[in-house]
């Protein structure tokens, strides 16, 4: 039984011919020449290229995705703030890069603060595939925790989170405009110096939107417009 080969020069994911013949210790007699097929495995991780919000509706959110192979997609969503991935029951703090984190996540969450999981596949790399996290609440926020498995067991590097998840909100955000320098004038009017630091404070979290491609995208909004 061979049980290895040299794979030094070899490639992921390539099937290759071996020819092999056995041959007495004493060079008497051998054996005719075989010929047997070989592949070997895929060691690469995954890769998610690009995760975003793309559409919010009452109480669902879609995402969308690329990835740079054919993988599974394996995301848990829970409340904005709230800690999935918590200490295992010896009290050891569970790194998003631990194996034990990507089973948690590839598993469901596996504890209460999880609100909903699912999986998608990414039947092909470079290309956008979308998903739907539903039973959320309105006007509700929350992080997405995910992470990546290909066809051959490899993980992606570490469980990431995409924060900020929103559904729709049929309530306009109120903001007030603060200034660092001023003068209070009649009446309390603020008049402000031509060298104050303004300041919008939003009474709720708000982000910019955008169009990419035919798609609506949710960004940063201090990012987005800054």
């Amino acid at each position: 039984l061979i049980s290895r080969v040299n794979t030094a020069h070899l490639a992921e994911e390539t099937t290759y011919d071996l020819y092999f013949w056995l041959n007495d210790a004493d060079n008497g007699k051998s054996s005719a020449v075989r010929r047997i097929q070989v592949t070997t495995k895929d060691m690469t991780p995954p890769v998610v290229t690009n995760v975003y919000q793309s559409k919010s509706d009452r109480t669902s959110a879609q995402i969308t995705f690329t990835m740079s192979e054919r993988a599974d997609l394996f995301w848990v969503a829970v409340k904005a703030g709230e800690t999935l991935l918590r200490p295992t029951v010896t009290g050891d703090v569970i790194d998003p890069t631990d194996l034990a984190a990507k089973i948690q996540v590839e598993a469901g969450g596996g504890n209460a603060a999880v609100v909903s999981s699912g999986r998608t596949t990414a039947a092909q790399a470079d290309t956008n595939y979308t998903f739907t996290v539903n039973r959320l609440q309105e006007q509700g926020v929350y992080d997405l925790y995910y992470v990546a498995k290909d066809p051959a067991g490899n993980y992606s590097e570490a469980v990431k989170i995409l924060e900020n998840v929103m559904t729709s909100d049929a309530t306009p955000p109120l903001v007030e405009v603060e200034f660092s320098r001023f003068n209070e004038g009649a009446n309390g009017v603020i008049n402000p110096w031509v060298d104050s630091d303004v300041t919008l404070v939003f009474n709720e979290i708000v982000r910019g939107t955008f169009k990419d491609g035919s798609m609506d995208r949710y960004d940063d909004f201090y990012t987005l417009y800054e």
